[in-house]
């Protein structure tokens, strides 16, 4: 509770925001009058707290499942096998210089990853509404959680790369040293995407209905399935500016090495966008977080 302030002073007890106890001692909760970085470092300062999220997350999604975490495998193997079978097998679109599931699945595991934390952090405020109205905390670290809890279905995802790697006799090369920063690159786009979408949804319930149709857009909009390569060059700028062709793109790289696809300026556009995206919904999460208990 380090948001409550002990005051000694007179003051009038029917005074909003305050709350006095048998000792005439007033406990204020002042969260809104504090700036930004006051309240960044609360957040940054309530690690353990953190924490405490995120295992609360991971063992809600798994306890009441019969098959726990191998979900976290069954999920993705089935969609790698259904996307094989209708974009290698069925219609024989394979123009790739690796087999077409080795060529998709680390894109796949790095779009799934973003899919997952960006869709759960935008509903991390509405989710815990009855918490928000009981106690104060720093309101940021419900939808950082929310980002940070789906790594362990990616690190298991990992898991099941390596073992088609093995499969199909691939050794990755000095390139995995880059999987880290596309990695980042790929948390701070979903970090800034869940927050701003936090906020708005705080406020308007349309994006719970428009939330499912915009990620499934993006998913068309990001070279999973198909290359950067099959984008008309005219138009490979502009569709850079999709965070996410930088990170599938990279996540493809690392794990597979050859000749980067993305020129300097499609990766500056990429880290462009990525650092506004996180800017955007930073200050767009900050001042929703000042009025959050009276729209929910």
């Amino acid at each position: 509770m380090t948001s409550i302030e002990a005051n000694t002073s007179e003051t009038d007890p029917s005074s909003p925001g305050e709350d006095r106890n048998d000792t005439g001692i007033s406990y204020v909760v002042d969260a809104t009058r504090r700036g930004w970085r006051a309240r960044l470092s609360e957040a940054m300062a309530r690690r353990e707290l953190l924490w405490m999220l995120v295992r609360r997350d991971i063992s809600v999604r798994y306890r009441e499942a019969l098959l726990g975490v191998a979900w976290a495998v069954i999920v993705p193997a089935a969609s790698l096998g259904v996307y094989w079978l209708v974009f290698d097998v069925f219609f024989d679109r394979q123009s790739t210089d690796h087999p077409y599931v080795v060529f998709l699945f680390p894109a796949m595991l790095a779009w799934n990853y973003f899919n997952s934390s960006a869709g759960r952090a935008a509903q991390a405020l509405v989710k815990d509404s009855s918490l928000l109205a009981k106690v104060y905390f720093p309101r940021l670290l419900l939808p950082v959680s929310n980002v940070i809890s789906p790594l362990l279905d990616t690190a298991i995802g990992m898991v099941v790369l390596v073992g088609i790697l093995l499969a199909y006799r691939y050794v990755p090369g000095w390139e995995l040293l880059w999987l880290p920063v596309f990695g980042v690159i790929g948390m701070s786009a979903a970090t800034g995407m869940g927050m701003l979408l936090s906020s708005f949804n705080a406020q308007f319930k349309d994006v719970q209905h428009f939330l499912p149709i915009m990620l499934h857009l993006w998913f068309f909009s990001t070279p999973v399935l198909y290359s950067v390569s099959r984008v008309p060059e005219r138009f490979q700028q502009w569709y850079a500016l999709n965070p996410m062709v930088l990170v599938c793109e990279g996540v493809r790289y690392a794990v597979l090495g050859g000749v980067f696809p993305l020129s300097a300026s499609m990766v500056a556009a990429g880290l462009f966008s990525t650092v506004v995206i996180l800017v955007v919904g930073f200050v767009s999460f900050m001042r929703t977080e000042q009025t959050i208990t009276d729209v929910l």
